[in-house]
């Protein structure tokens, strides 16, 4: 049975006025949560930490002091989840031991040190009172609140974007190949991976896996999801656009039932990401000549490519489509090839493990020396300064 209308909006007016996150769960499966934060999805961490079998009413508290607590909803059968809050603002040490913990690293520290700068501090006898109230205001109950243990275990393989297939090797090329498309706006090339990589691995599902497979297949996504909309943010989307996206597919992902469905809402979140960046990235002017030089750089990015080659392939006068580009791009030809040659090397560097000399090679440039002459001109420093960060 799923809570009432009234119990949600009851909690819904709780959670303003108290202003600490709420989320449900059906078992362990996270149903909703209040309000769409950028919390990492730790609720759902959390949860995964505590045993199967959970007493109707009670609280915890990790090494880093975020307490956090659950009332079951006699009426659903659902958890309640309060938190997590913290007694005092978080510090960077502690931010960095839940990152480390949940598979994020310091690069994201900002980010969680926003979320808990936006929750009132809360102390354990706040948050027990917090949870009394809402026994008895939702069950009609008094019940005491039993302190459980807690202890920090591998969750979510977050790090490991193969929500499909639970058993996928465990190399990390595709999540790389995934974050990397996402992040520099690659659509084509992500459609193409996705369809000769995840959409094919996605049929082993048939074969049957332990416990409930809708829950673990949700529970890939729920972290695809977060890592994927950070690489766009990293790509230049403004976070408060994917924030709300990645809210919006939570939700999504937690209303499939199926699981073609979820496959198809896998490939579908990580085009609409690389797209938003991809419109980041788009040239000055839209002519449709402009957009058809765009797209054969683009499409020939690792072939030897000239103004003479792209004037060929489009059956243009070369010097016509040289001042064309010119005068509405500001740019020559010649230079936005090079610019986009380096913009996928640095995708290349940035997530792969080729050498320099096999980028060189790959994307056609006459020599590495050349190579490394041209990626500084358009980046300021050597391809292997950028690699080292």
């Amino acid at each position: 049975m799923k809570t009432s209308s009234k119990t949600n909006a009851v909690l819904t007016h709780y959670c303003g006025a108290v202003r600490i996150p709420l989320s449900l769960f059906r078992e362990k499966e996270l149903v909703s949560r209040l309000p769409a934060l950028a919390d990492f999805n730790l609720p759902l961490l959390l949860m995964g930490c505590l045993d199967d079998e959970l007493p109707p009413i009670w609280y915890c508290d990790t090494p880093e002091h975020l307490f956090f607590g659950g009332v079951l909803l006699e009426e659903s059968g659902e958890t309640l989840f309060l938190g997590p809050v913290m007694p005092f603002a978080c510090s960077i040490r502690q931010a960095d031991s839940v990152l480390s913990h949940i598979g994020r690293d310091v690069k994201d520290r900002q980010t969680l040190l926003n979320y808990f700068s936006g929750i009132p501090l809360c102390y354990e006898p706040t948050l027990l009172a917090n949870l009394r109230f809402l026994d008895f205001l939702l069950n009609g109950m008094e019940r005491r609140v039993l302190r459980l243990s807690f202890q920090w275990k591998e969750l979510l393989p977050a790090r490991q974007l193969s929500p499909f297939y639970p058993e996928a090797p465990k190399e990390d090329w595709i999540e790389k190949n995934i974050l990397s498309c996402v992040k520099y706006g690659r659509v084509d090339s992500l459609r193409q991976f996705l369809n000769t990589n995840i959409m094919t691995a996605s049929f082993k599902l048939d074969i049957p896996t332990p416990g409930d497979p809708m829950r673990t297949l949700r529970n890939y996504m729920f972290g695809a999801n977060m890592l994927i909309s950070h690489a766009a943010m990293d790509g230049g989307l403004d976070y408060g656009l994917g924030m709300q996206m990645s809210s919006e597919y939570i939700e999504l992902i937690q209303s499939t039932d199926t699981v073609a469905d979820l496959s198809a809402l896998f490939s579908r979140l990580c085009l609409d990401y690389a797209r938003r960046v991809a419109e980041l990235r788009k040239l000055a002017g839209g002519s449709p000549l402009v957009r058809q030089i765009n797209q054969y750089v683009w499409s020939h990015l690792y072939e030897k490519i000239s103004p003479a080659s792209a004037a060929g392939a489009l059956g243009r006068n070369c010097t016509y489509l040289c001042t064309c580009f010119k005068k509405e791009t500001g740019k020559t030809i010649a230079n936005y090839i090079q610019e986009c040659k380096v913009d996928e090397a640095k995708r290349l560097l940035e997530f792969g493990s080729l050498s320099i000399i096999e980028i060189s090679e790959l994307l056609c440039f006459t020599n590495p020396s050349y190579f490394c002459k041209i990626f500084k001109k358009w980046s300021g420093v050597s391809p292997a300064r950028f690699r080292k960060g």
